[in-house]
């Protein structure tokens, strides 16, 4: 509950737009493999909910698992010698080849995810924005994008229980294969087997596979929890909203500009800017159309009028009463297609500078 806390706080503190993937971040190689931000959804349910929900119980029982087949081992070897010996040393190549499987497993995972984030967000956007697909019939376009997305999601869903189901069978022949081993050592050397010594081995072998389940369960975890911890601390180490960017300006006249602009601004603290060169000023009542091909940074530039940019050395965003007021933010989509820019932008309500 503290850790989604945190996440959602998080989310709260964070601008209407992010800035671009930094080159010099750890990028995962491939097609949409997590290099873009996590999801704040996908971490609250997945990454948060279900990877850390009865963490503790499950680390107690890895923790206990391997004690408890070592003390089983030692018992078998102590009841029949050699033999016992000879089938615990089967458990050496089982555990070399399950390690290897969940390596590989962990990539895979970390590829679902990030599958899992871009469909979840193209289906979101796809939703909200519904009736602007219909009207400009992008039906067909946007079911390809989802359906592409949400295959190469399946494909390392598929893998991933491929690789989690063989090591789960490798797991489980341990105990049944370190039997089958003891009980043909004893009897190519000794000869013989007794009955109540393969009635031992049996309760032994039972109690190995259940420890064995125990520590396959387990397992899972170390492949999602670390992804998730992954996960969660990039986007714990998202830039939050700059703090007081909008100042009042030194010298307050009746006239004064409802904002002005100067200088250059950038999404992060430090790094190269956004928008070069502005020197923009808005008077009281005016009424001011951006416009701009696409990414051509009208939404930067509106996000630098509310004070989400960063200011790059001298720059400022000057605003008579800064946090006061009403601010309309019009989205790249309208909703209403049939109506006028006011009811668009305003929703029919009054023009208040």
């Amino acid at each position: 509950a503290g850790l989604a806390s945190v996440v959602f706080e998080k989310a709260m503190c964070l601008p209407v737009g992010s800035a671009p993937p930094d080159p010099t971040d750890e990028q995962v190689p491939g097609y949409m493999d997590q290099n873009q931000k996590p999801n704040v959804v996908q971490l609250l349910n997945v990454d948060i909910i279900e990877c850390w929900g009865y963490l503790l119980k499950t680390m107690v029982y890895m923790i206990v698992s391997p004690c408890v087949t070592v003390v089983l081992f030692v018992m078998l070897i102590s009841k029949i010698k050699l033999a016992g010996l000879m089938g615990v040393l089967y458990i050496i190549p089982c555990t070399i080849t399950t390690m290897g499987f969940m390596r590989f497993n962990i990539r895979s995972w970390i590829r679902y995810q990030g599958y899992q984030d871009e469909r979840l967000r193209w289906l979101t956007e796809t939703i909200i924005h519904i009736r602007t697909i219909k009207s400009l019939a992008w039906e067909k376009m946007s079911f390809e994008k989802l359906h592409k997305v949400r295959t190469k999601e399946l494909e390392q869903n598929q893998i991933c229980g491929i690789v989690q189901g063989f090591a789960g069978a490798i797991g489980h022949t341990m105990p049944w294969g370190t039997m089958l081993i003891a009980a043909a050592v004893s009897l190519r050397s000794e000869g013989y087997l007794e009955a109540h010594t393969i009635i031992i081995i049996q309760r032994m072998m039972g109690s190995l596979l259940t420890v064995t389940s125990l520590m396959l369960a387990g397992a899972h975890k170390f492949i999602t929890v670390p992804n998730s911890f992954r996960r969660i601390r990039k986007f714990l180490a998202e830039h939050d909203l700059p703090q007081d960017v909008v100042r009042p300006p030194a010298l307050m006249t009746p006239d004064a500009p409802v904002v002005h602009l100067h200088g250059s601004f950038s999404y992060v603290d430090g790094k190269s800017p956004t928008l070069h060169d502005l020197d923009v000023s808005i008077k009281q009542g005016e009424f001011v159309a951006v416009i701009g091909a696409v990414a051509s940074g009208k939404s930067a530039f509106l996000q630098t009028v509310l004070g989400e940019l960063y200011p790059v050395d001298e720059a400022f965003v000057e605003a008579p009463m800064p946090g006061k007021g009403q601010i309309a933010y019009c989205a790249q989509v309208p909703w209403i297609f049939e109506g006028t820019l006011r009811d668009n932008v305003l929703l029919s309500s009054g023009l208040v500078a």
